[in-house]
């Protein structure tokens, strides 16, 4: 027999003595080449893109908890109706409970980030401490159920952050109109935005500030709440399969 590789002649075996292939393996790697060869050509992109999206799904299966699709759709449609009533009313209507509510468990932790950051004993990051106290309240929340890969947990943390936000956007704009009643009944020289506005000079940017806390806001909600609604939709599709 003649070796297909070398092509010198030989006594029957399993290999080559001369060049040392297997000839069992040697055919198998010369039928991948023929069947690779044969297949019908595919786009640049569509391996990369295969590949991405099964990357996705295995790191998204393997990070997070399975979540029941009814706790997603309860609190995706929670946060959606907390969106629209924000939209008709503003973030915050003495009219509406829902809003006082929201708003006033902000407050607790606005007033606690004050006497928090105090003990640094800086009066500046005293008085923004309000604001950091409660945006960082959330962010401890969204960090805890990330570490838990508790993904229903991890989005009302996010979410709270961003409304929470909003809140403090709305605080931002009282600087100029004044009309938010302060904790104690305190006036214009208790309000922190409008200190904050006065010792940074930022009055000539303060409403393009507003603005961009305003939208970075909403987009934040909404992009949680389109998350969410992702994967109510991939679980209702999987458990129809």
């Amino acid at each position: 027999m003649h070796c297909p590789k070398c092509q010198r002649e030989q006594e029957p075996s399993e290999s080559c003595p001369y060049c040392g292939i297997v000839f069992a393996k040697f055919e198998e790697i010369q039928k991948r080449k023929q069947e690779a060869l044969s297949a019908p050509p595919r786009s640049a992109n569509e391996g990369t893109e295969d590949n991405t999206e099964n990357l996705l799904k295995e790191a998204e299966g393997f990070f997070w908890r399975t979540a029941p699709m009814g706790v997603l759709a309860v609190l995706l449609g929670l946060f959606a109706f907390l969106m629209l009533w924000i939209a008709v009313h503003g973030v915050f209507s003495p009219d509406s409970i829902l809003l006082a509510l929201v708003h006033n468990v902000n407050l607790v932790f606005h007033e606690a980030g004050h006497m928090i950051f105090a003990i640094f004993g800086n009066d500046t990051l005293t008085i923004l401490g309000g604001s950091l106290g409660q945006l960082l309240i959330p962010i401890i929340v969204a960090v805890a159920f990330f570490l838990r890969r508790d993904y229903p947990g991890f989005a009302f943390g996010v979410f709270w952050l961003f409304e929470s936000l909003l809140d403090v956007a709305l605080y931002m704009q009282d600087a100029r109109e004044l009309k938010l009643q302060l904790i104690g009944g305190l006036g214009m020289e208790a309000h922190d935005w409008r200190n904050l506005f006065n010792h940074w000079d930022l009055w000539r940017s303060d409403q393009l500030i507003v603005k961009i806390v305003r939208w970075v806001s909403w987009l934040g909600m909404l992009a949680i709440c389109i998350d969410m609604a992702r994967r109510v939709w991939k679980q209702r599709k999987e458990n129809f399969i």
